[in-house]
């Protein structure tokens, strides 16, 4: 029996999936990660 959500595995997931994008958005350049060059978030 689960005695809280982070014993979920779907929880678990996500929280490695988080880390892997804060991983790769880590290793943009200054101005994407503020999606300054994406069109309509100028």
């Amino acid at each position: 029996m689960l005695k809280n959500y982070k014993e979920l595995k779907v929880w678990k997931k996500s929280c490695e999936l988080c880390l892997e994008i804060y991983t790769i958005k880590a290793k943009f350049p200054k101005k994407e990660k503020y999606f300054e060059k994406i069109p309509g978030f100028e």
